[in-house]
């Protein structure tokens, strides 16, 4: 078997994806056999896969700041007039509010980086109370995680940006 890339050279490797033969120079090219267009497939949907769960969680925090503005828009009773400490006590609920729900979705990610598949054979109560009680441990532990996560996310997509193809 020949190389996929370079015809004339012999194989002595294949692409641990697609399963074309790769040479030495085209094995040597990667930490693992793997040719440059499964690469870049890999890339590509890490990257999609990262900037998911980034607009989750920015869309489930501006969810969560959507209602927090709601709540204070009526319970001020149509007062339009706010004191400057009024705004800063509102401001600083709307940020909470945001990192709150982004964090929701940090760790509900992290929870299912470890969560066991024993609870399949639940019934649909069983269901229920494994959600919330997921939700609430998610709750608790996503604002550990968020800048963590964020922090990993933003590194390797600085790596990906970075990788030849």
């Amino acid at each position: 078997m020949n190389c996929f890339n370079h015809h004339t050279l012999v194989a002595v490797g294949i692409c641990q994806d697609c399963k074309n033969g790769l040479c030495i120079t085209c094995i040597s090219k990667y930490t693992m056999p793997i040719c440059s267009r499964c690469n870049m497939r890999r890339a590509k949907s890490e990257k999609a896969k990262i900037i998911n769960e980034l607009l989750l969680s920015l869309f489930v925090g501006l969810l969560f700041v959507a209602f927090t503005i709601f709540t204070i828009v009526k319970t001020s009773n149509g007062n339009a007039v706010y004191s400057v400490k009024t705004l800063l006590i509102n401001a600083i609920a709307v940020f909470i509010m945001f990192y709150a729900g982004a964090s929701l979705v940090a760790g509900w990610k992290e929870l299912n980086s470890f969560t066991s598949r024993i609870f399949l054979f639940l019934p649909i109560v069983g269901w229920v109370i494994y959600f919330f009680i997921k939700l609430s441990i998610a709750a608790m532990i996503g604002s550990i995680f968020l800048p963590i996560r964020l922090f990993k996310h933003f590194k390797r997509l600085n790596q990906l940006k970075r990788i030849r193809y």
